[in-house]
C-alpha cells in the first residue's frame, strides 16, 4: 500500500513541474511579443506610405 502513495506522490509532483515548466513557458512567449510591440517605436503614416514629403 505505501508503494502506490509513493507512486501516486511522484505522479503529482511530476504534474505539478510540468505544469510551471508550461506556465512559465507562456510567460517568456508573452514577455516576448510585448518587447517586440514596444520596439516598435514609430507610426508610419498615410502620408508616408503615399510617398508626400510636403
Amino acid at each position: 500500500m505505501d508503494d502506490l502513495w509513493i507512486f501516486l506522490l511522484a505522479v503529482s509532483i511530476c504534474g505539478n513541474v510540468y505544469a510551471i515548466a508550461t506556465i512559465q513557458r507562456h510567460e517568456r512567449a508573452l514577455q516576448f511579443f510585448q518587447d517586440q510591440l514596444q520596439r516598435r517605436d514609430h507610426v508610419v503614416t498615410w502620408e508616408e506610405l503615399n510617398g508626400d514629403d510636403d
